[in-house]
């Protein structure tokens, strides 16, 4: 248990979008809100865009639906009630605007020892079209967000041969 429990955690570093669901019903909520941001923390997953949901909206009387945004204007914090479904239109609408995100088009050469990269690239619908070189490269002309792309830099076995950013 323990294992698949880390195995979790791990994959959490590599997430598009983390959903923290908050039960706003609860008072102890802010200090659990602290517990979680420290357990990212420890995981080196920080940086990892996220949204707090806060639901049982139908507990707290008076307390609407609601979406708030940050100074950036993103939405950071969504109100809901799953119970009731108030509220899940707007979720499913901030959760849409931010994997959205700004895309960009790259040209990317992939050795042929990252075929599992390649692969993920074609699960994800990134790959616009492919090509192999003479010397057995990968040649993938891709569209993805600028976020996962900037994760694809880091890996060994990848260069970019050409970026273009935010594309429309």
């Amino acid at each position: 248990m323990v294992e698949a429990f880390r195995a979790t955690l791990e994959e959490t570093v590599q997430a598009d979008l983390l959903l923290h669901v908050i039960d706003a019903a609860h008072d102890y909520h802010p200090e659990f809100i602290r517990e979680v941001e420290s357990v990212l923390s420890e995981i080196g997953a920080q940086e990892v865009p996220q949204l707090q949901v806060f639901n049982k909206i139908d507990l707290l009387p008076g307390r609407e639906p609601e979406l708030q945004r940050n100074s950036a204007g993103k939405p950071y914090r969504v109100w809901v009630s799953a119970k009731t479904g108030a509220g899940i239109e707007t979720l499913l609408e901030a959760v849409s605007e931010l994997l959205a995100g700004e895309m960009s088009d790259q040209l990317l050469r992939v050795a042929p020892s990252e075929a599992k990269l390649r692969s993920k690239l074609y699960a994800a619908n990134y790959v616009e079209n492919e090509e192999i070189t003479d010397d057995g490269h990968y040649l993938l002309r891709v569209r993805m967000p600028l976020q996962e792309f900037d994760r694809i830099k880091l890996l060994g076995g990848v260069v970019i041969e050409g970026v273009r950013r935010g594309a429309e």
